[in-house]
């Protein structure tokens, strides 16, 4: 039996009410079901916009730079008589350039999938960024370590192997420091860049696994988006 078109006891039935709570998500103004981004900031797919702009940013600026980053010790080089630990710490840091060089550009093309990933809505091109910020982090926390191994092995050795020119053990290659106190310096950087990589990681993981998450729920689309934008600070 039907009526005006509608079988009342048939699956077309169905299909109207599953029309309609697609159009329902439709309405802008219905309340937002996603969530907020720090629970105030924005909705999730603006914030991975945003961050994944800061990351191709910087990337870009580091991929500028990074021969410059260890540039504070690699003057110890030019100081160091024996050519056995005047090698290895210029391989250790040659070698270190070369992996902070990849993971440069390999978080950059990621940085890019993200940020084209939440444009588009979609899920896995935003995942392979997450899947490689923290493999980027593994990697750069073992060069780190490995190279600041190295350094701290060659100057906690005796310092005859240090230019005879210098008559003391504090001369100008760490800003006149001893190097003990070098040793010790390099050894805090590493570490305090590796508590700010890891948060920095997490900072930026969080909301792309929600918008990830909020996509995989059918929470957010291009469909419900009007209903789920939300931003503190713009339009």
């Amino acid at each position: 039996m039907s009526t005006g078109g509608m079988v009342i006891n048939g699956s077309q039935n169905t299909e109207v009410k599953k029309m309609v709570t697609e159009d329902d998500d439709l309405d802008s103004g219905e309340s937002k079901r996603g969530g907020l981004c720090c629970f105030c900031c924005c909705d999730y797919r603006r914030a991975v916009i945003i961050m994944a702009i800061l990351s191709i940013i910087f990337g870009i600026i580091g991929l500028a730079t990074y021969t410059y980053q260890a540039s504070g010790v690699i003057n110890a080089i030019d100081v160091i008589n024996d050519d056995g630990d005047g090698k290895r710490l210029a391989d250790a840091f040659d070698e270190y350039n070369r992996v902070t060089l990849v993971l440069f550009i390999i978080s950059l093309i990621t940085s890019l999938s993200a940020l084209a990933g939440a444009i588009i809505y979609n899920k896995f091109m935003v995942a392979v960024h997450v899947v490689w910020l923290i493999i980027n982090f593994i990697i750069y926390a073992i060069n780190i370590n490995k190279i600041t191994n190295i350094l701290s092995d060659v100057l906690t050795q005796d310092n005859s192997f240090v230019d005879n020119s210098f008559e003391d053990n504090s001369f100008d290659v760490f800003g006149s420091v001893s190097f003990d106190a070098a040793r010790k310096v390099f050894r805090l950087r590493a570490i305090l860049n590796q508590v700010f990589g890891a948060l920095f990681t997490i900072l930026w993981v969080y909301p792309a696994v929600k918008f990830c998450l909020e996509l995989h729920s059918g929470v957010m689309s291009t469909k419900t988006y009007p209903r789920e934008k939300a931003s503190c600070c713009c339009v």
